[in-house]
């Protein structure tokens, strides 16, 4: 129960909170509350990424999509 407590106010989770925040709207270009596809290509090929990196994300992608959809929602992405 303390571990808990403490982990709600440590400032390191809220740090990650807001890290996972900034990056999926960052990839959730169209601002639709979804990531796609798309989005991940588009911002792959725009910050020069490597085909490596743009699989990893790829990867990524078809793991959180738990419903299976093709997109992934920020309650999926959490």
């Amino acid at each position: 129960m303390v571990d808990g407590i403490q982990s709600v106010s440590n400032p390191n989770v809220q740090s990650m909170t807001d890290m996972r925040e900034q990056m999926f709207t960052r990839l959730d270009t169209d601002g639709d509350g979804q990531i796609d596809l798309a989005e991940i290509t588009a911002t792959t090929q725009e910050t020069g990424e490597s085909d490596g990196h743009f699989t990893r994300m790829l990867e990524g992608l078809t793991a959180a999509d738990t419903d299976g959809d093709g997109m992934v929602s920020r309650e999926e992405f959490e």
